[in-house]
Formats: C-alpha cells, sequence, structure tokens
C-alpha cells in the first residue's frame, strides 16, 4: 500500500512539473525577456519584435545611402573626400573647390636682350592686329597696326619691337627781355619722338642785332639750367633721355641785350687850367642820350651801354677857350672790352680868363 502511494505521488509531481514548465516562459504584463535576440512580451502587446543588431544597423545605412554613391579615388587613411567631386586630396576641374595649378615661370630661350623674342620662345607675343575698323579679307592694314605692310615690303611688327611704345612732345621757346618786341630765335619750335626707340634732333638759338644768347633753362623764369652735356656747337641743345626714355618737356632760349661799355678819354688840358670842366654828350639812333663829365685831363666809362652805334659830341660853349676836332661815332660790339674814344683839345684863348683861373692870396700878420 505505501509502495502505491509512492508511485501515485510520484506521477502526480510528474504531472504537475510538467504543466508548470511551460508557465515559467510566459512573461507578465509589466515584465519582458530575451533569448537569442527575440522579445517576448504579453499576449496583449502588438508591437512586432524587433530585429537583430546586426540587421537593424544595416537597414539605417540602406535608407540614408544615396542612389548614386560617389566613391572616391584611391582614398588616403585619415583624409575625408570631397563631397561634391569624391577626390581626396585634389579635386576634380568641375568642382566648385578645384584650385588650378600655378603656371611655371617662363624664360627666354632666344637670347633677346631688346624685347623682342623669336616665335619659338616661350616669352614670344604674337602681333595682334590694331585696325579700327578691322580690314575685310585681302584689304591693307593702317599704319601704325603691327601687320601693316610698308612700301618696302615689311610689316609694322618686323620693323618695331613688339612692345607698346608712345610718343612724346618737346617743345623749344625763345625768351627774352620783355621791352623788346624781338630779340631773338630758334629754328625748331617743337618735335615729337617715340619716347624709347626715337632720337631727338635739338634745336638752334639765333640772337638778333643788339642782343645775345644766355643759355638754354628748363623753367620759363630761366633759373634751371639743362645739362650741359646737352649743349653743342652754336649753343644748339639736343636733349638725351632719362631712364631710358625721353619725357615731355619744354626748354627755353633765354636771350638778353648785349651790353658794352665805352669810355670817353680826354687830353690837351693845360696845367693851370686843371679844374676845367669838360661836357660831352652821348646819344644813340635807338633813343639813348646821356651826358657826362670830365675834369682836366681824364677819362669817363659808361657801363650796361646796348650793343649799336653811338655818337660823342663835346659841348664846346662850355669849354669856350678849347678847340676839338668835333663828334664822334662807334659801334659797341659785346664782345669788345676796347670801345673808347678820345678827344685832344688846343687853348685857342689863352690870353682870357675864366671861372677855372684863380689867384691864392696869403696875408700875413704885422
Amino acid at each position: 500500500m505505501t509502495r502505491k502511494k509512492g508511485i501515485a505521488l510520484i506521477i502526480c509531481l510528474t504531472l504537475i512539473i510538467s504543466m508548470a514548465l511551460p508557465g515559467t516562459l510566459a512573461v507578465s504584463t509589466d515584465q519582458a525577456g530575451t533569448n537569442d535576440n527575440v522579445t517576448f512580451t504579453s499576449g496583449n502587446d502588438q508591437t512586432p519584435p524587433s530585429a537583430p543588431e546586426g540587421q537593424q544597423q544595416g537597414q539605417q545605412e540602406e535608407q540614408h545611402e544615396p542612389e548614386n554613391p560617389i566613391i572616391p579615388e584611391n582614398p588616403t587613411e585619415g583624409e575625408q573626400a570631397c563631397t561634391e567631386c569624391g577626390q581626396t586630396g585634389t579635386h576634380a576641374e568641375t568642382c566648385s573647390q578645384y584650385v588650378a595649378p600655378a603656371e611655371p615661370e617662363k624664360t627666354c630661350t632666344c637670347g633677346s636682350t631688346d624685347g623682342t623674342h623669336t616665335e619659338t620662345c616661350p616669352l614670344y607675343i604674337a602681333p595682334v592686329c590694331t585696325c579700327n575698323p578691322q580690314p575685310g579679307e585681302g584689304e591693307p592694314h593702317g599704319a601704325g597696326c603691327a601687320f601693316y605692310t610698308s612700301v618696302m615690303g615689311t610689316t609694322a611688327a618686323a620693323e618695331e619691337p613688339t612692345t607698346e611704345e608712345t610718343t612724346v612732345n618737346i617743345t623749344y621757346v625763345a625768351v627774352g627781355p620783355a621791352d623788346a618786341a624781338s630779340f631773338g630765335s630758334v629754328d625748331r619750335a617743337s618735335e615729337t619722338v617715340m619716347e624709347k626707340s626715337g632720337t631727338a634732333d635739338g634745336s638752334t638759338p639765333t640772337p638778333e642785332t643788339g642782343f645775345k644768347f644766355v643759355g638754354w633753362f628748363k623753367d620759363q623764369a630761366c633759373t634751371l639750367p639743362v645739362d650741359a652735356t646737352w649743349i653743342g656747337s652754336n649753343n644748339k641743345i639736343t636733349p638725351q633721355k632719362t631712364t631710358e626714355a625721353y619725357e615731355t618737356a619744354t626748354y627755353y632760349a633765354k636771350f638778353d641785350y648785349d651790353v658794352a661799355n665805352l669810355t670817353i678819354n680826354k687830353t690837351g688840358c693845360q696845367d693851370i687850367d686843371e679844374n676845367q670842366n669838360f661836357i660831352f654828350d652821348v646819344t644813340s639812333p635807338n633813343g639813348y642820350s646821356k651826358r657826362v663829365v670830365i675834369k682836366g685831363t681824364g677819362s669817363v666809362t659808361i657801363t650796361g651801354l646796348e650793343v649799336g652805334e653811338y655818337t660823342v659830341t663835346e659841348v664846346t660853349s662850355w669849354s669856350w677857350r678849347y678847340t676839338t676836332g668835333g663828334p664822334q661815332t662807334i659801334t659797341l660790339q659785346g664782345a669788345q672790352t676796347n670801345n673808347a674814344v678820345s678827344f685832344t683839345n688846343n687853348v685857342s684863348n689863352s690870353k682870357w680868363l675864366s671861372g677855372n683861373a684863380y689867384s691864392k692870396i696869403v696875408f700875413g700878420n704885422k
């Protein structure tokens, strides 16, 4: 009997265990559990089970991946590829971030020293037509154009440097005394030369009679003389280039009155008339007039006279006891220093007393 009860108890326990075992896998409404990446919930939860972690990551990448992904060319480890062109380190020419490489510096290979290079030289610049309007096919090019053909059959491109060059104007002006209507001239008033390849001809001054050439100056006030090496024979000026090019400028040829000195010598006065005064009038056709006095035997010099003709006349009505040979005419030259006239007088009335004859009487004390 006891044995039967034992067997029955075992069978009951087995049944209970078999019924209770599935319940251990059930999850209450406020609990959840996972087993082998599968989520179990209560029977009322309708949320679908989540995919495994690896599968979820793959789904996310698949959602954000562009339709046409750009695969970088040879990406460098640690560098990010351009989001526009997909290249790493450099950009494609169509990329907005593309920077063209700097061109290598060109050097002359033809050995030119004047700026004109051969067609095979990297520094060669092909001439372009500058005609306006452009000539039609077969029509000639205008003068000044690089393709202009001269009567000699050569083009301007072959005759002139390819570098652009301008012209300069050089002016020559004669200046003189303000009260003189005419004083001198220059044989060339102006000229136009190429600033680098041209050559100035210069100008020569010529003074008029009674005037002299003073010099060439850079300013109208004639205070800044030009370089002395620019002046040649006959005072001709030939401007030179400064810093390898001519400059637009005006040069002034200064003229002035050609002046001279005149000396009047007087001899023949008697010793007793040592205080006798002799009067002379000096005149000129240009309107000059001056009266000078010589005391006894002596001389007087008039300075700063314009060159030209002068007449010297002794006023005999004053020194009436003396006779003279009459007026004398002399032409003054600025280059001469011995412009002089001489008058020799003879006493014709020696027995007459004049205001210059006197006797000194000394009275003694008694």
